[in-house]
């Protein structure tokens, strides 16, 4: 059966993006590479009410304005919904629970990571390719 993820755009006031670094748990997809924050969404959950869990049980943060930008199917197995919370955040705003660790990257950095994951590379390429965030 199809599993069904959310994957949420976090930027700062320079239009950076937030990245986690995931842990190297072999058990979990794409150990020790940089992805977007996000899980996925449990049954009868909405990809809005799944983003504002997600980002709630990552990083202690209570999402206001979030909004789906596209949904992606992957391998005819996964559909990811890509989110964007509209409010810029600053990293004092929140508290990482799981991963090794976060940071805002640019465009031009996020296209120098080699350990990033796939699907998610996919992702910010859309991103990029409709936003032109300032100052990047």
């Amino acid at each position: 059966s199809m599993k069904s993820f959310v994957n949420v755009i976090l930027f700062d006031r320079r239009g950076r993006i937030l990245l986690q670094k995931r842990d190297d748990n072999p058990l979990i997809y794409y150990p020790g590479h940089w992805g977007i924050f996000g899980g996925q969404i449990e049954k009868s959950e909405s990809p809005d009410r799944a983003a504002i869990r997600e980002i709630d049980e990552e990083l202690i943060y209570k999402m206001t304005h979030c909004s789906l930008l596209k949904k992606f199917i992957f391998d005819k197995q996964r559909t990811d919904y890509l989110l964007i919370e509209l409010n810029p955040i600053q990293i004092t705003d929140l508290k990482l629970s799981e991963g090794r660790c976060m940071k805002f990257f640019t465009k031009s950095s996020i296209k120098k990571i080699k350990k990033i994951v796939p699907n998610d590379r996919t992702l910010l390429d859309y991103y990029f390719s409709i936003f032109k965030p300032h100052l990047l």
